[in-house]
């Protein structure tokens, strides 16, 4: 029986991995329009929500990047395709990856996966022609494309490329070299212990560039964090204390007058007394409210930059964004 299972679960390996190739390799690599498709009772659109059953099935994984593939989502597209790759390796994933990051303007990124399918033992002759012709076309674009260096201050950081969603595509260590076609790009440099920002560079006219990315220290970029939360709590602190004052008086100068008001000798001085009694309170109230809410916003800022050895508040730059951290 163990036998039996073993030899069923290979098969289906097979089965998963011979339709991933078929749908992708009739889906991504027809040029320049996809020729695939789908069956309206299980129609995957890019939008399509999957289960977290799907996120794990290479081909659903491989349909919903045909589909972004074909809504011109090649963002998207990419992922997916590196999703389904990920949880089941194929060749023709590996074009389909190729063929997105072609249409992303990265040929020099696409060169190597046209490359790699075609090193495959035994590659689909209709899909590598087609392969052979995008080569050529990457070839007559990598002329005039420009060379982009990138040197950072510490020698061996990962380079990444961000896309449109804040996709990070890697590029390789530094320094290295790469060609790219004109328009902007933001790159992004990571180092195990330090942080930097974005850099964006401007392409033009196929000119060659260079640019150094500056890798700051973790813990200094922390500690200057705290100083700032310091020093911010401090401001709102002392901005905040005159306006409660000033609203406290206010709203005592505005009670006395209702208290005249009340012992007032004519009709017409106390319905003075009554109104500016009124704005007074009113206007002590607004100042006071003020003053207590960034007296409050001072203190809690003070005290995230105090925490001390014990709590230790760190940034860290993800595909997402940023992502913050409490370390105890």
């Amino acid at each position: 029986m163990g036998t039996l299972r073993l030899k069923d679960n290979a098969l289906v390996s097979i089965v998963k991995t011979i339709w991933i190739a078929l749908i992708v390799s009739v889906c991504m690599l027809s040029i320049p329009k996809t020729g695939f498709t789908q069956n309206n009772d299980s129609k995957v659109s890019c939008d399509t929500r999957l289960t977290s059953e799907n996120e794990s099935d290479p081909t659903q994984l491989a349909m919903r990047g045909i589909a972004c593939f074909e809504d011109k989502n090649f963002v998207r597209a990419l992922r997916f395709y590196r999703q389904a790759f990920a949880v089941e390796p194929s060749s023709v994933l590996t074009a389909g990856i190729g063929r997105a990051l072609q249409e992303l303007s990265l040929p020099s990124l696409a060169k190597p996966y046209f490359a790699e399918y075609l090193a495959n033992e035994n590659p689909n002759q209709a899909t590598a022609a087609k392969i052979n012709l995008q080569l050529e076309k990457i070839d007559s674009q990598l002329q005039t494309a420009g060379e982009l260096t990138i040197n950072t201050s510490e020698p061996g950081a990962t380079i990444f490329l961000v896309l449109a969603n804040t996709q990070w595509e890697k590029l390789g260590e530094s320094p290295l070299s790469i060609k790219l076609m004109d328009g902007s790009y933001e790159i992004l440099a990571k180092k195990e212990g330090t942080i930097t920002e974005p850099v964006v560079v401007e392409m033009v006219n196929g000119d060659a560039q260079t640019t150094h990315i500056e890798l700051n220290d973790e813990n200094k970029n922390f500690q200057i964090s705290n100083r700032s939360w310091r020093r911010t709590g401090t401001y709102f602190i002392y901005g905040s204390v005159p306006l409660v004052a000033a609203g406290t008086t206010l709203f005592t100068i505005g009670q006395i007058k209702t208290s005249d008001a009340e012992i007032a000798k004519n009709d017409t001085t106390r319905d003075s007394l009554l109104t500016s009694g009124s704005q007074f309170k009113q206007y002590g109230l607004i100042a006071g409210g003020v003053g207590l809410v960034g007296l409050a916003a001072g203190i809690i800022f003070y005290f995230n930059g105090s925490a001390g050895d014990s709590e230790t508040t760190m940034f860290e730059f993800t595909p997402k964004g940023i992502s913050v951290k409490h370390v105890f």
